[in-house]
């Protein structure tokens, strides 16, 4: 688990700049180009008259917490030190929406994300 955090805390250093680098790109393209590069949104509104398409993700995990703790004490007189790690689990939710919203020839006027790096991450990887 420590190693999947890990993972997540690496490839989120990247996504916003790839989202911010590799979107603008599709502005003023239909949005196809973008479902072909994202697969189909989730979901699909209209917005005081303007299509917005939804693509959304979540994810969630437990993150393991080590905690080292040092004893010192006395046996037979001596001192003696030890040594001991004890763990603790929290859990976390991760998660990345992102907004294309197109104009009535379905050219993509704007687009908006949110979210957390690791589950963007998810996004900006398919846009490369």
């Amino acid at each position: 688990m420590r190693y999947l955090w890990l993972a997540l805390l690496v490839a989120g250093c990247t996504s916003f700049s790839v989202l911010d680098e590799e979107l603008p790109k599709y502005k003023g393209k239909p949005i196809d180009s973008l479902v072909a590069k994202l697969g189909f949104p989730n979901a699909e509104q209209t917005i005081m008259g303007r299509k917005v398409y939804v693509w959304s993700t979540s994810m969630s995990y437990v993150s393991v917490n080590p905690t080292t703790s040092t004893t010192t004490g006395y046996v037979g007189g001596r001192p003696i030190t030890a040594t001991s790690t004890s763990y603790t689990y929290s859990d976390s939710n991760l998660s990345c929406t992102l907004r294309a919203i197109v104009d009535a020839q379905g050219l993509i006027e704007r687009y908006a994300y949110e979210g957390n790096n690791g589950a963007c991450y998810t996004y900006s990887d398919r846009l490369r």
